[in-house]
């Protein structure tokens, strides 16, 4: 109904499936900051086995693809090699997540 409409945030939209929800943000062009680092790996350790991980930003690039990448390494480390775990990450999203050309410190 229009004139009370059931609006959600996306926070809690997931938590009303049961879902944790961590929010990071992230500056385009930019790459996370080390406390958002250590944010997103302690939630990856703290994944059942199985668990699953959603990932987005703005266009599903850069910052999508940064996280995608270091979720991969994580738990694939230990039998892929980072050069295989790269070039995998390369083929899945070509865009400018992993030039290694481009300056995407938090410091800029």
């Amino acid at each position: 109904m229009l004139n009370n409409p059931d609006i959600s945030s996306e926070e809690d939209l997931v938590k009303s499936t049961g879902a944790e929800y961590l929010r990071l943000m992230v500056t385009d062009h930019m790459g996370p900051r080390s406390e958002d680092i250590d944010l997103f790996v302690a939630m990856e350790r703290a994944l059942p086995e199985q668990g699953r991980v959603h990932i987005h930003c703005g266009v599903g690039q850069g910052r999508t693809g940064i996280f995608i990448a270091m979720h991969d390494m994580l738990k694939n480390a230990h039998h892929v090699s980072f050069h295989d775990l790269i070039e995998r990450q390369l083929v899945f999203n070509p865009g400018r997540a992993l030039d290694f050309n481009k300056d995407v410190t938090h410091e800029g």
